[in-house]
């Protein structure tokens, strides 16, 4: 198999793995539904497990936001520099 057609296999595949990982969730969920069925109402059962991922969903949310905040943005002077450094390569490409 030539090295173009792998690579593209492997970015098939890791771009469909996301989709495989959902889906496996939503069979854990499914499957702890069925379990906790076994001891409360159907309905009782799909509402705990909703409201366990509803908390796990918020607590990633806010560490997430806790992370988001503690990084650092570019400084001004960063962002000027990187600005002037790219119009004059433009420029230079234009010339050319």
């Amino acid at each position: 198999m030539p090295q173009r057609a792998s690579g593209s296999v492997g970015v098939v595949a890791f771009s469909v793995a996301p989709a495989w990982w959902g889906l496996a969730l939503q069979a854990l969920a499914a499957t702890a539904i069925a379990a906790l069925a076994l001891v409360t109402e159907v309905w009782a059962a799909a509402l705990i497990v909703a409201g366990v991922l509803a908390a796990i969903a918020a607590l990633m949310a806010v560490l997430g936001k806790q992370q988001t905040n503690q990084a650092s943005p570019p400084t001004p002077k960063q962002t000027q520099e990187r600005v002037r450094a790219d119009v004059a390569e433009i420029k230079e490409r234009a010339q050319r």
